[in-house]
């Protein structure tokens, strides 16, 4: 795997959004220098604050993805043998195996969804702070 920092294969893929920011941000200090270099500072705690956030989302992502992924197959192989489960009679019972792995995936949803809300409320508090 290539270095964190190292250059993309796009080649000057980046070289245009530096240009914007640098002249965002001369634009900025320009017009209102003591306000720009108020935020300025309080960035460094943002980027803090989303790297101590990062590895518990990153977490509750993979749980997520593990428990979708359960009931999605559940389904896919329920509808590839659809004619199976109408010869069989056995659709209700399909259905209510399919709705109860489907109730499992629910609480790393709703974790995942309180984390990414809490992180977002601790960089806007740094923000509002600054």
């Amino acid at each position: 795997m290539p270095p964190f920092f190292s250059k993309p294969d796009g080649g000057d893929a980046g070289k245009p959004k530096k240009l914007k920011t640098f002249c965002s941000s001369s634009t900025a200090l320009y017009r209102g220098w003591d306000v720009t270099l108020v935020l300025m500072s309080v960035t460094p705690l943002m980027a803090l604050a989303n790297a101590v956030s990062a590895p518990a989302i990153r977490r509750a992502a993979a749980a997520r993805a593990r428990a979708d992924a359960l009931p999605s197959a559940a389904a896919a192989e329920a509808l590839q043998g659809v004619r199976t489960v109408y010869v069989s009679g056995t659709q209700r019972q399909t259905v209510e195996a399919v709705s109860a792995l489907c109730e499992l995936s629910v609480g790393p949803g709703t974790a995942l969804g309180w984390l990414r809300g809490l992180s977002q409320g601790a960089t806007s508090a740094l923000f509002l702070a600054g």
